[in-house]
């Protein structure tokens, strides 16, 4: 493990390990990350709501809102989508992060609680991500000029094919695209020494076919897999921040430089000895890292 960070090693068997991951042994990791129950109300100024959004579609979209009773972003906004692999995972489990993101930048934050796949393939959490995006953009109170879009590893790919297509119909122009080791590209497979820790290639390739099950993968759209965007131009701000030896560290790394190619003004941060989550070892420099400069980035966004 002489690549990883030292600070990171130490918590590796404390950490999931989905290597694994099947129909099988889904129902399981899905218990293991889903988080447990978060306190509600108001607390030390932010409010902490749950909401139910309308999908269009006849199903109701679980959210936790976190509002902050005063601030100069107050009108400003942010939609969350949690990681998982889109299999799994939980807007519970990234709590205390957006309740410091709201608490930090002064913003309103909407965490969408996404269907997963394989049950709900694609389309579904991409239109409910887009029905979540189109909810808080119409909330009283909310600046439509200030609305800005988060997420990590398959939030990450959720939030970039969101993004291209709010790019597309117009209606939103976003002010930044924060994106936290996003799952971007359904090609990525094994690697030599990345992706051994956390979320591995055939994790990966797991995640990917429930998601894509019953799509055309040759064919598959750009909402779906954001690699396949042809014209990445126009886009807002897009910051990145992802571990060296995270699976998806080349995949993240082409993108990026196709944004820069593209003219996105584009914010990218490796750290060296990173894995996939590195940031769940909060006390870790690395993670403390990601935190200051996508809360800088945040801030920048809105000034």
């Amino acid at each position: 493990m002489a690549h990883v960070d030292p600070e990171l090693v130490a918590v590796l068997a404390d950490l999931p390990d989905l290597g694994g991951l099947s129909d099988a042994t889904l129902p399981a990791i899905r218990e293991l990350l889903q988080g447990e129950a978060v306190p509600l109300g108001l607390d030390d100024g932010l409010l902490v709501e749950e909401v139910s959004i309308p999908s269009g579609e006849g199903h109701a979209i679980p959210g936790l809102l976190y509002t902050p009773q005063h601030g100069a972003n107050s009108r400003a906004a942010l939609l969350n989508i949690h990681g998982g692999g889109y299999v799994s995972g939980s807007m519970l489990r990234e709590d205390a992060d957006m309740r410091g993101v709201a608490r930090a930048v002064g913003c309103t934050v909407l965490s969408v609680g996404y269907r997963h796949a394989p049950e709900h393939p694609f389309p579904a959490a991409h239109d409910d991500c887009h029905a979540a995006m189109l909810w808080l953009a119409a909330r009283e109170g909310v600046d439509l000029q200030r609305l800005m879009l988060r997420g990590a590893s398959a939030g990450g790919g959720l939030a970039m094919g969101l993004a291209l297509r709010l790019h597309d119909e117009g209606r939103i122009a976003l002010r930044l695209i924060q994106l936290i080791y996003p799952m971007l590209d359904d090609a990525t497979a094994d690697h030599p020494h990345n992706g051994r820790h956390v979320w591995t290639g055939p994790a990966n390739a797991y995640g990917w076919g429930a998601y894509l099950r019953g799509v055309d993968r040759a064919a598959a759209p750009a909402y779906a897999v954001p690699t396949r965007a042809i014209n990445l131009a126009g886009l807002p701000p897009v910051y990145i921040g992802t571990g060296a030896i995270d699976l998806f560290a080349n995949e993240i790394l082409a993108f990026a430089g196709r944004l820069i190619d593209a003219g996105v003004p584009t914010e990218l941060h490796v750290w060296p000895g990173a894995y996939h989550g590195f940031n769940l070892v909060t006390t870790s420099a690395a993670a403390q890292a990601l935190v200051s400069t996508s809360t800088a980035a945040l801030h920048r966004a809105l000034t």
